[in-house]
């Protein structure tokens, strides 16, 4: 018995083992296609201002040529010049109004997959993560009548890490845009965040992310967090939820609430640790009283 017992505990520790890295797999796959689907969105909203570019330089090789004809046909007013310099002011300006808006796509998007790729805990402002989470994603929501206000102090900065973070908040807007809101319903998703301290004096940051939605009846909210679990399995996969709790709790180190009821809404509420940096000096005091 005591054989039988040990080779089942030998085959358990080898299927929970490979469960683990099945689910790790899962996550990130999932982390993957959600980065796709945020560069295809992007790549779709970069053509629009790259159209206006590129109707810009026609017009001012356009302008500037015909300039150039007049003048050396000596036909070339000074009121013609002058109005011809006036489109070309236009026309630059409108240039750079959407070479701008290229650049901060961009670089929001390389911010947020940057920060997805770092799985070590470093220092990152907390408002910034999330303009640029909510920036890289705006294609999606520009889709939908939902809009994204945020409270979060400009100098929170946490000690945390980064691409959890930074999953986590994709999968909230992407699992509340899929599911809480009625095709073309107007609605408000709220983030909000403040550093919290404890009864044992250690720093929490606090996230929480609320929706006038649909809310969720009790059967959808006692396995909201389960794989493969979807309200709507045409459009869903049933791993948002699941995978945002798997980085809060296992990944942070964390825990995570769900409150929610039909015609309400729903709210998260988030609290990660904060993992307090370890400055050089501290670590030779370490090593020294070892």
């Amino acid at each position: 018995m005591v054989e039988e017992l040990n080779e089942m505990n030998n085959e358990l520790e080898v299927a929970f083992n490979e469960l683990e890295e099945a689910q790790s797999k899962i996550i990130n796959a999932e982390k993957m296609a959600a980065l796709g689907k945020m560069i295809v969105n992007i790549a779709h909203d970069v053509n629009t201002p790259a159209g206006v570019i590129y109707s810009s330089l026609t017009e001012v090789e356009h302008t500037l040529n015909d300039m150039k004809n007049k003048f050396f046909s000596e036909e070339l007013t000074e009121s013609d010049f002058l109005d011809k310099v006036d489109v070309l002011t236009q026309l630059t300006e409108i240039m750079t109004r959407n070479i701008r808006r290229i650049i901060d796509l961009v670089q929001s998007l390389k911010r947020v997959a940057m920060s997805e790729m770092v799985e070590s805990y470093s220092s990152v402002n907390l408002k910034a993560l999330v303009e640029d989470v909510v920036r890289a994603i705006y294609p999606k929501l520009r889709e939908s009548s939902v809009q994204i206000h945020t409270e979060i102090p400009d100098d929170l900065v946490v000690h945390t890490i980064p691409g959890a973070l930074a999953q986590v908040l994709i999968n909230l807007i992407d699992n509340a845009l899929t599911h809480a809101f009625e095709e073309n319903a107007e609605g408000t998703i709220l983030i909000k965040a403040e550093r919290i301290i404890t009864d044992g004096n250690k720093k929490v940051l606090k996230i929480i992310f609320a929706d006038n939605g649909k809310g969720m009846d009790e059967k959808t909210k006692k396995h909201a967090f389960e794989p493969f679990f979807t309200t709507n399995p045409d459009i869903g996969t049933g791993l948002g939820l699941s995978i945002v709790y798997t980085l809060v709790v296992e990944k942070l180190g964390g825990e995570i609430e769900l409150e929610s009821s039909l015609g309400t809404g729903t709210r998260i509420i988030i609290k990660i640790p904060e993992n307090k940096e370890v400055e050089p000096n501290e670590e030779g005091n370490k090593s020294s009283e070892k």
